[in-house]
């Protein structure tokens, strides 16, 4: 076999770099939030220096569901929500973002094209193991990135957004006013850190979980960002609304909402030049796929099984 050949047939995945494996403070994380089980049946890889966590269903052509978690986190805090969309019949794989969780990086730092790239290079690797049809889903700024793959990558069947906020449409005048200061600012300060607690009560929103004071602690967890990369998220238009070909979206949104209320999804809904899927769940906050992991992967589960065939 010649060289070139070796590297054509070779996997486009890597052992995953766990960095703190064994230390205490992670045990500790993971016995308060339950996710001995979940992780169990877990598998850690790497797709580049990008950190990836495959949870496979026991048939092979299962359609898949790729997974871009809230902002500051990582995909190993959802392992209930991953695992349980896997149990209701999907291949579900979960990318950190460059900079963020067990992925490779300057901390935080990463830009909408950036995880366009990273997402595509994962679907790369993914259609070597899976045939599946793909499905998006993406949680809060997750959802907000997921969009622009989805446009991006017509191989992505489905896109289904837990709280979808589209830079294009802002929810109210204040957040238009802070975006142009975000975006302005990061032209002169482009590597100036801004506290994740300055835009997102992140503290106030796992204080339900048992686990708030490991979660502050957690070295995995990105609570700086540079202006550049929150620049990025909040005015790179996803071009959502303007795609032309056919795409069911869904958006699943909690009416107790802290971050975002329920009414700006129903101002995306009228908007839209096309059918927007709009799911609500009662009672339920922002935090929806840790407060209710089994109800959140219903929910994903019930919604891709109709759209992604």
């Amino acid at each position: 076999m010649t060289s070139a050949s070796k590297r054509s047939s070779a996997s486009p995945f890597s052992p995953a770099v766990l960095s703190q494996e064994g230390t205490e403070h992670r045990e500790r994380l993971r016995q308060k939030l339950g996710l001995a089980t979940p992780l169990a049946q877990r598998e850690a890889l790497r797709v580049g220096g990008g950190h990836c966590e495959v949870y496979a269903h026991a048939s092979a052509d299962a359609p898949v569901v790729v997974f871009l978690a809230g902002i500051g986190t990582y995909c190993e805090l959802y392992a209930h929500l991953l695992h349980g969309i896997s149990q209701r019949g999907f291949h579900v794989m979960g990318m950190d973002l460059r900079g963020h969780g067990y992925s490779s990086g300057d901390r935080g730092a990463v830009t909408v094209n950036e995880v366009i790239a990273d997402a595509v290079a994962v679907m790369d690797a993914l259609q070597t193991r899976f045939s599946g049809p793909i499905g998006v889903y993406g949680y809060s700024i997750g959802a907000t990135l997921g969009a622009s793959v989805a446009v991006q990558d017509d191989r992505v069947q489905a896109l289904l957004g837990n709280t979808l906020l589209l830079p294009e449409v802002a929810p109210d005048a204040l957040h238009q006013m802070g975006w142009q200061w975000t975006w302005a600012s990061a032209l002169w300060l482009p590597h100036y850190r801004v506290p994740l607690q300055q835009f997102v009560d992140l503290e106030g929103l796992v204080a339900h979980t048992g686990a708030a004071e490991e979660i502050a602690e957690d070295p995995l967890l990105v609570d700086h960002y540079p202006l550049r990369t929150l620049s990025s998220f909040f005015s790179t238009r996803t071009g959502l609304l303007a795609t032309d070909r056919p795409l069911p979206v869904a958006i699943v949104h909690g009416d107790a909402d802290e971050v975002l209320p329920l009414s700006y999804s129903e101002k995306l809904c009228a908007r839209s030049p096309f059918p927007l899927d709009l799911i609500v769940a009662p009672g339920h906050g922002h935090m929806l796929p840790w407060e209710d992991a089994s109800l959140s992967s219903e929910l994903v589960a019930q919604w891709m099984n109709t759209h992604l065939v």
